[in-house]
């Protein structure tokens, strides 16, 4: 990171350009044509980063191909952490924005969220590998049942953890 700041009403981070295509344009593309080396470091980069999450208690809520942009050797990079939240929201709460206004983050995550307003990271990295469909390598296949193992362990329902919102989003 180049420069970073956090309030209770602003959190940001600046880090440094990065030369790369977005993973939803790739997957639009077909990847069929990219090296082993390629793909193993784009799979193996997506599960490295959703696994420090997953450890950490982190919910991303927002792990999908648009936010992450791959560079040439196939390294993933995931941005677009303004929605962060640990799962007790203790370490890193729902900004006083969202909590006043939760209709702002309605559709976080699109078609990669468990529901509207239940965000799940495994849920969503496990959609991803879908996509990216590479049946024919092992490892893949390995990491992408241990990612399905991970749904429902860490996930985050609506912007206020009680009993209310649980009911509505589920």
């Amino acid at each position: 990171p180049y420069f970073f700041h956090r309030s209770h009403e602003i959190n940001f981070i600046a880090i440094e350009m990065i030369e790369g295509q977005r993973l939803d344009y790739l997957i639009n593309q077909k990847l069929v044509n990219k090296s082993k080396t390629y793909k193993e470091n784009l799979y193996k980069g997506i599960f490295e980063i959703f696994y420090f999450f997953h450890k950490e208690k982190i919910v991303h809520r927002d792990i999908t191909p648009k936010n992450i942009i791959i560079k040439d050797d196939g390294t993933p990079i995931l941005f677009d952490f303004e929605f962060t939240v640990d799962v007790n929201r203790i370490r890193y709460g729902e900004l006083k924005h969202i909590i006043k206004k939760p209709q702002h983050i309605r559709t976080l995550g699109g078609a990669y969220a468990k529901n509207q307003y239940h965000w799940d990271d495994a849920f969503s990295v496990k959609k991803i590998f879908e996509k990216l469909d590479f049946k024919d390598d092992l490892e893949f296949l390995n990491l992408e049942r241990k990612v399905a193992k991970m749904i429902g362990v860490n996930e985050i329902i609506s912007v206020q953890n009680n009993f209310f919102s649980k009911k509505i989003t589920l």
